[in-house]
């Protein structure tokens, strides 16, 4: 077996969110938070920010790494 292109280990990589209401800046990995797959609107996750306890929106790195 070859491989052609090098991919990437889904459980490590590194979500990020913003929280809107005090703009704290997050990353988590995919282990660490729970995951909503939606099948219109691609996978992510919600998460409270620890700062000011405002709910905040974890998206998947781009593809096309």
């Amino acid at each position: 077996m070859k491989m052609t292109k090098k991919g990437f280990d889904p459980v490590h990589e590194v979500w990020k969110a913003t929280c809107d209401n005090c703009h704290s800046k997050f990353e988590a990995e995919r282990r660490e938070l729970a995951v909503t797959d939606d099948q219109r609107d691609g996978a992510f996750a919600h998460a409270k920010c620890e700062l000011c306890g405002d709910d905040m929106v974890f998206y998947p790195p781009r593809s096309g790494r």
